[in-house]
């Protein structure tokens, strides 16, 4: 609820449906200790996300920047692994973005 408020979003909005996964994602890290205090006055991070058997996350890909505000000293790094974006890759022109494996 709390990030909703901050982000100005009414529960009613379907952003929310599409946040759950940056979000899901968040809290792992906040659970496992990524997440720095308000307090910590660390330099830059960098970290590495690796995301097995994604398909639907891939229609989505934008709301992963919310990870960008959730984190601000940290780089974040998302490999996404699946079936769809091997598919995907395989397709895509050679200078394309999702060509380059």
């Amino acid at each position: 609820m709390s990030y909703y408020k901050w982000r100005g979003l009414p529960l009613k909005s379907l952003a929310i449906l599409l946040l759950h996964w940056p979000l899901s994602i968040y809290r792992l890290l906040y659970l496992l200790g990524f997440v720095p205090s308000e307090n910590d006055r660390g330099g830059r991070r960098k970290l590495n996300i690796h995301c097995l058997g994604i398909e639907a996350e891939l229609n989505a890909l934008p709301v992963f920047g919310e990870l960008a505000l959730l984190l601000p000293n940290t780089d974040v790094d998302i490999v996404m692994f699946g079936r769809c974006p091997y598919d995907i890759a395989c397709q895509a022109k050679p200078r394309a973005l999702a060509a380059q494996k």
